[in-house]
């Protein structure tokens, strides 16, 4: 990875869109009618949270609720077949990594990456999935006292390629997985390891020759 790409995609970067081969699945599998940390141009859904709105507090479960209607119908589209009406409205969180800015660019702060996961549990507990895309590091507090709460890990085989608004694109600086926090389970957690859409290991690439 050359200094520049690595540079880009550190904590310093916030805007990153989430790859539509992590995203798709896993939309298929929990229909997501909210984006809980988003810009407009790389909003997974119609319903989302951006910086003006202030995603730390603002009501993530009023605002998953009123977007199930608008999922189900997106859900059908994309190819579910499955059923709805026992389904727990779901929302998405590829949560910031850098520190929040002052008027005049400059970071501010802590990181904003812990609150945006404490706040993915806590919202959780209020009756709503809660799917996070973050990095693996298990040797912080925040996984410590949060993620081990969560319902399932799923670590994802080999790295993430993020891509910024202007197309520039670039590995993660480390390995990322999917935290799934659910209102009825608070860890520990199951743990998996997932393989996404375009996933170049190994087992994939004999899988696609078989």
């Amino acid at each position: 990875m050359t200094a520049s790409i690595k540079g880009r995609l550190s904590s310093n970067s916030n805007e990153w869109a989430t790859p539509d081969s992590v995203y798709n699945p896993l939309d298929l599998e929990f229909g997501f009618s909210l984006d809980c940390a988003a810009s407009p141009w790389n909003a997974k859904t119609p319903e989302f949270c951006s910086k003006e709105d202030d995603g730390l507090t603002a009501d993530w479960y009023q605002k998953t609720v009123n977007g199930s209607v608008w999922n189900d119908r997106h859900r059908r589209e994309q190819g579910y077949r499955g059923p709805t009406d026992h389904r727990l409205p779901a929302a998405w969180l590829n949560p910031p990594y850098g520190r929040a800015k002052d008027k005049n660019g400059k970071a501010t702060g802590p990181p904003l990456l812990d609150p945006f996961i404490r706040k993915a549990y806590e919202e959780s507990r209020e009756g709503i999935v809660v799917v996070v895309l973050c990095f693996v590091r298990p040797d912080t507090a925040l996984w410590e006292e949060t993620i081990m709460r969560a319902a399932e890990v799923r670590f994802i085989r080999s790295r993430v390629k993020f891509t910024q608004k202007d197309g520039t694109t670039g590995p993660a600086p480390a390995p990322s997985c999917i935290v799934i926090f659910s209102p009825h389970e608070d860890g520990p957690p199951d743990f998996s390891v997932w393989h996404r859409q375009d996933c170049t290991c190994q087992t994939c690439k004999e899988e696609k020759t078989a």
